[in-house]
């Protein structure tokens, strides 16, 4: 009997050496594995700015501008004992006057830049004397090191990830600028002034997505809807400061500035190709198994960002190099699955409001970890477009409100009343995304409000959404008394409530907000 027992532990002893030696070799095939980089996808961002020629390229301009600003920066309340004042009408406006006056040469560079051809930004070039005056000596355009003294460097240098795109912030700095430019210039009743800072911004806005990509699409977007944001508020405040020749321009300005609120999920694919490329092998027919390194990658993301994934890093810190090739996706269902979130996204971007049935939860409440695991890479790299796709739709809707606004605004000076239907103002009155109805007009005390239905998806009249154990506020409330601005609704946000009536929620959510989305006035706090 005890001769059995050796025998068979021997036996189990051998069988446990060899399955050790074919683990250790697989190991060996897995940390060894290389990704083959074909495509220099930089470069195909980079094929619009490279086309631009120098003396066209408006961000040499930008730099200037915004270099200047550095040196006289906005006034704030950390220099003035005083609350910074919002309107033209409130005290302390003064010492913006005095800003702009010193800056106006700024300004006017500005306005030069926003009408060259191109911006002429090259994503992933090193960083120029003014980019180092601008953001400090220190400054780099990359997250990875140059040096390439590690396998995660090496694997990254020249790729999109690898890149940044500080310009973006400076973009909507100088469009910020610009807004206080408008306001002074709608309070001296200059309306061409106004009306070239709002087509400034535009442009801006424009230039901004040169480089095809979600963030610059998100960054143009809101700096289109500062421009919306002020000429409602001085269409609310000075309408009659615009004679009809310029109110007409700035309703053929917002019309033709569609392209700004629209956010173009097919750029983001290209992100993923390029992550694909460095993180996989290349069999020749578009499939791959994931490289070791890929583990250190996304180690490093999942740590820079909130990823939706908490238990990914314990995945990568845990799991050898053979069980991440067992359960990870390979190359070809990676970019699978990508594609059928993005399909999943495109389609419901076409959807209205109140038709979509977003999800952004691929994967059901049984599926665990491990399952769910499989399609990590696809989890860290892929943005979730739910947010940015009903940001799309409600920015647009705000632009519509203030075409439909100056619409009405020019049937009121030729009829001497107001419409009660947008159909009488104008030939195609715009939807309300939240109905697939006209935009409706409501009047409080005469004053005219636009509202759509919001999220309840009904129509409560114009009815403002207040929280629970709130007064009724009125949404003219700080245009009729603007010194008096703060000083009635301490601790309540209007403008958060007339968000939270507008944000996307399903037509069964249990808590949704019983009143309208008022998109004009705009609401201010």
């Amino acid at each position: 009997m005890a001769q059995k027992k050796r025998t068979l532990l021997k036996k189990i002893t051998y069988v446990f050496i060899l399955l050790l030696g074919v683990y250790i070799i697989w190991c060996t095939v897995v940390w060894n594995r290389q990704p083959t980089i074909t495509v220099d996808y930089v470069a195909m961002q980079n094929a619009k700015a490279l086309s631009v020629d120098n003396q066209d390229a408006a961000l040499p301009l930008y730099i200037d501008a915004a270099i200047a600003f550095e040196k006289d920066p906005e006034p704030s309340s950390e220099d003035y004992d005083l609350l910074v004042p919002y309107w033209p009408h409130q005290g302390g406006w003064e010492m913006y006057i005095q800003w702009i006056h010193r800056n106006s040469k700024t300004f006017e560079l500005i306005r030069e830049a926003s009408g060259k051809t191109g911006l002429g930004v090259i994503i992933g070039a090193e960083p120029t004397d003014k980019d180092k005056k601008l953001f400090g000596e220190d400054v780099q355009f990359s997250f990875f090191a140059d040096e390439q003294d590690s396998q995660l460097d090496q694997l990254m240098h020249g790729s999109l990830l690898n890149t940044s795109l500080p310009y973006l912030g400076t973009f909507r700095s100088l469009a910020r600028m610009l807004v206080y430019d408008a306001r002074q210039g709608a309070f001296k009743g200059d309306q061409s002034r106004f009306v070239s800072d709002v087509e400034a911004m535009l442009k801006l806005a424009r230039h901004c997505k040169e480089t095809p990509a979600l963030i610059p699409d998100l960054v143009a977007m809101s700096i289109a809807k500062m421009s919306l944001r002020v000429t409602g508020e001085v269409l609310a405040l000075s309408p009659e400061i615009f004679d009809d020749e310029h109110l007409t321009r700035l309703s053929n300005l917002y019309l033709d500035s569609g392209d700004l609120f629209h956010i173009r999920l097919e750029t983001e694919r290209v992100f993923l190709l390029d992550s694909l490329q460095r993180l996989y092998t290349d069999d020749g027919n578009g499939d791959g198994s994931l490289i070791a390194e890929s583990m250190s990658l996304m180690e490093f993301i999942t740590s820079a960002n909130e990823t939706s994934l908490p238990w990914a890093n314990t995945i990568f810190s845990f799991l050898s190099g053979p069980l991440v090739t067992w359960n990870i996706a390979s190359r070809k269902e990676a970019l699978a699955e990508y594609d059928r979130r993005l399909d999943y996204y495109t389609e419901q971007s076409t959807l209205p409001l109140y038709a979509r049935q977003l999800n952004d939860q691929f994967f059901s409440d049984e599926d665990g970890w491990w399952s769910r695991s499989r399609f990590v890479v696809v989890d860290v790299l892929a943005p979730v477009f739910g947010r940015s796709i009903n940001s799309e739709s409600t920015s647009l809707a705000v632009r519509n409100s203030i075409v439909a606004l100056i619409a009405m605004e020019l049937y009121q000076r030729a009829e001497g009343k107001w419409p009660t239907r947008l159909a009488q103002a104008m030939e195609n009155p715009p939807l309300d995304p939240w109905s697939g109805e006209p935009m409706q007009i409501a009047f409080e005390d005469g004053r005219p409000l636009i509202y759509s239905f919001g999220v309840d998806r009904n129509d409560d009249g114009g009815t403002f959404y207040n929280k629970r154990g709130q007064n009724y506020r009125s949404p003219w409330a700080e245009y009729l008394e603007p010194e008096r601005m703060f000083s009635d609704h301490e601790g309540y946000s209007a403008n958060r409530s007339n968000e939270y009536a507008r944000d996307w929620q399903p037509a069964d959510s249990e808590d949704l907000p019983d009143g309208d989305w008022i998109l004009w006035p705009p609401i201010v706090d």
